[in-house]
């Protein structure tokens, strides 16, 4: 288990879960009440069925949906750029957390997912770097929006993910003009 769950984790999470609107330091010192979105999404996830399990859980299922989003990729034949430098990255990275699975999922901590969300944001980023020299087409797209969302919840996850905002302006450029010309 993550060492900070019981100092601040756990408390984050059962206060969100037990009150309507969670109220606390923060309406006293708005510095006090920054935390991460990861806590948030582990208090929406409580089952009533499932009680405290299902908070448990929330690492295990991004651990889950990076491996299926991984391994869906590595299996698309439609990509302009085949099976080039982003398909060896997505085995390597795909190897490695298979044997690694579920080490950082024993709570609900803030510092796996963000780590995971780098390494599928970097995985589309050298997706999108293939494509722009393979020419784009709807996969381009696609990949950039998903490459906004994955840097997004990062972010929103960890602030000290913040640098990892300018990967997806590396390739916004070129698509806004794009899209324009159509």
């Amino acid at each position: 288990q993550h060492p900070d769950l019981g100092l601040y984790h756990f408390q984050t999470i059962l206060w969100q879960h037990e009150s309507p609107v969670p109220l606390g330091i923060a309406n006293l010192e708005l510095k006090l009440g920054y935390n991460s979105l990861w806590l948030t999404i582990a208090a929406m996830l409580w089952l009533p069925f499932l009680e405290l399990t299902s908070v448990f859980a929330v690492n295990a299922l991004i651990v889950a949906l990076v491996l299926l989003a991984l391994a869906q990729r590595v299996c698309d034949e439609d990509h302009p750029a085949g099976r080039g430098c982003s398909h060896l990255f997505a085995l390597a990275c795909l190897v490695i957390l298979v044997v690694t699975t579920f080490r950082g999922t024993g709570s609900p901590n803030t510092d796996y997912p963000p780590a995971l969300l780098n390494i599928y944001a970097f995985f589309l980023a050298t997706r999108l770097a293939e494509a722009s020299g393979a020419g784009r087409n709807e996969h381009y797209l696609a990949d950039l929006t998903m490459l906004v969302i994955v840097v997004t919840l990062a972010i929103a996850s960890k602030l000290s993910q913040l640098p990892l905002a300018l990967l997806p302006m590396l390739f916004m450029g070129g698509v806004s003009g794009q899209l324009f010309r159509e």
